[in-house]
């Protein structure tokens, strides 16, 4: 027992600064583009399509690095060698991508380069991080409390960066007096609390089959063929994985990109206004931290239902908000920022049940085929993050080019940049900003708020109705499959429906 509270305490705080960084690169990487490098149309086309191709080439890799993951052989076992490589690798790339100073075509082409390694070298990182998990433990309970403590973690270290980013780099509390000084600032801290809080994992993981070198195993030893048959002959891994996809395009709606547009177009450039998505905080801390609790009282599938209500409730109040009066703008804006209560719920209620299913789905392979393997089977979270993120930045490129949001982020862009050449004050620079502001329509913003009200939903919906038709593997049939496994039965003929094989 003191073994277990060792390693789940020590994986767990690992993920802290890899969050840290990891939402730094996925939630601000497009907003430090905007708002500081001076993208004409074009410029700005081009590098979200970048970021489209980008992602989904990530996705594309993530089996395959998985792959790798599960056949490594070395006296440090299979996965702390990737965790150590990948994070040094995502740690100097983000330092440069937000630090060096290249602007027009150049910058396009060089990002281009950035996120590729990003890619590769936190896919590296996470695929190995996460697939540590299910081979701590795969007792439910004490994996239902590693998937809370660590997704506590991950929360604590998203937070700082999720609230004190727009702080820091918009409004008069600008550190270093432009966007470009602070997030040079915030990638260096992000990048030194990742390798610090990895280290933590590297050195304190002891003592289980994630750490044991591995033996030399045929089993194991899948091509590319094999990758391909295991991930899609895994029926209920295919279900949860088509399932997260649409809760990562759920969450990056409601992200960085078209939350903050549409709080700026409203509310103002003023970076304290997201002090109140500490709203969102809290509701995400109360469900990882009841999960255990949560879970132990009602099933998987009911606590997904309840999650998909959270999201038509906070829809509903986002609306309201819509409707109020903005002289005075704060009580509209308090009710706008409530409704993440229930929006941010439910999405991390989703995100958590398709946590443990993923993990779950180890031991269904390994039921199935007799192999485990948990970084290949792993490395579908971050396929369908990826996938995710690319839809979503799909959506934001046609949202901002329709309604001509791309030319306002320009003019921001071009004020930050000269208040960084101390052209001009800061006030100059904010005065400037906020006319550019206001001379919006605010028929754009209602169009904007639309799209945060009425996407989210939909696709929520349409994810419990897949979650509730095709998986079958719940807590009695999870607990059935231990059995076999612990009586040494193995079942090799799928015996499920023509989707969920």
């Amino acid at each position: 027992m003191e073994l277990a509270k060792r390693n789940r305490w020590a994986f767990s705080l690992g993920t802290v600064g890899r969050d840290m960084v990891y939402s730094l690169f996925t939630l601000y990487l497009m907003a430090y583009i905007m708002y500081t490098k001076s993208l004409d149309n074009a410029q700005y086309a081009a590098i979200s399509m970048i970021f489209v191709g980008c992602r989904v080439f990530d996705a594309l890799i993530d089996p395959f690095i998985g792959g790798m993951v599960d056949r490594t052989r070395s006296r440090f076992g299979k996965f702390k060698p990737w965790i150590f490589a990948g994070m040094i690798g995502a740690a100097i790339d983000v330092v440069l991508v937000f630090t060096l100073p290249v602007y027009g075509w150049a910058f396009v082409g060089f990002i281009a380069v950035g996120y590729v390694m990003f890619s590769i070298t936190y896919s590296l990182n996470d695929i190995s991080y996460w697939g540590m998990l299910p081979a701590l433990s795969s007792r439910p309970d004490e994996r239902n409390r590693l998937v809370s403590l660590s997704n506590i973690c991950a929360g604590a270290g998203a937070a700082p960066i999720v609230t004190l980013v727009p702080i820091i780099t918009a409004g008069q509390y600008t550190l270093g007096g432009s966007a470009i000084k602070a997030y040079a600032v915030c990638a260096v801290v992000s990048v030194v609390c990742m390798v610090g809080f990895q280290c933590i994992t590297l050195v304190g993981v002891k003592g289980t089959a994630a750490e044991a070198p591995a033996e030399e195993d045929d089993s194991e030893k899948i091509g590319f063929k094999q990758t391909v048959k295991t991930l899609l002959g895994n029926g209920q891994l295919m279900c949860t994985s088509v399932v997260l996809l649409l809760q990562g395009i759920i969450s990056g709606i409601f992200s960085a990109g078209m939350s903050m547009a549409y709080i700026y177009l409203v509310y103002g450039y003023n970076g304290m206004l997201f002090t109140l998505s500490l709203f969102g905080g809290v509701s995400t801390v109360f469900v990882v931290f009841l999960l255990p609790q949560i879970l132990a009282r009602i099933s998987r599938k009911r606590f997904f239902f309840l999650s998909v209500v959270a999201l038509g409730v906070g829809a509903v109040v986002m609306l309201i908000s819509g409707f109020m009066p903005k002289d005075p703008w704060l009580p509209s804006f308090i009710v706008f920022s409530a409704s993440s209560l229930f929006t941010t719920a439910g999405s991390t209620a989703m995100y958590q049940i398709m946590f443990i299913d993923i993990a779950n789905t180890v031991e269904y392979n390994q039921w199935k085929t007799g192999r485990r393997s948990e970084a290949l089977i792993f490395s579908m979270r971050p396929l369908m993050t990826q996938m995710a993120s690319a839809f979503t930045q799909l959506i934001n490129m046609i949202v901002f080019l329709a309604l001509g949001i791309s030319n306002l982020n320009r003019g921001i862009s071009e004020l930050e940049n000269a208040a960084d050449q101390l052209l001009i004050s800061g006030e100059e620079k904010l005065a400037g900003i906020q006319a550019i502001i206001g001379a919006v329509p605010q028929g754009k913003a209602f169009i904007l708020l639309l799209c945060l009200v009425i996407l989210p939903v939909v696709i929520g919906l349409g994810a419990y109705l897949l979650y509730k038709k095709y998986f079958i593997l719940d807590e009695k049939k999870y607990g059935e499959i231990l059995a076999d496994l612990e009586a040494g039965k193995t079942q090799q003929t799928p015996q499920e429906s023509a989707l969920a094989v």
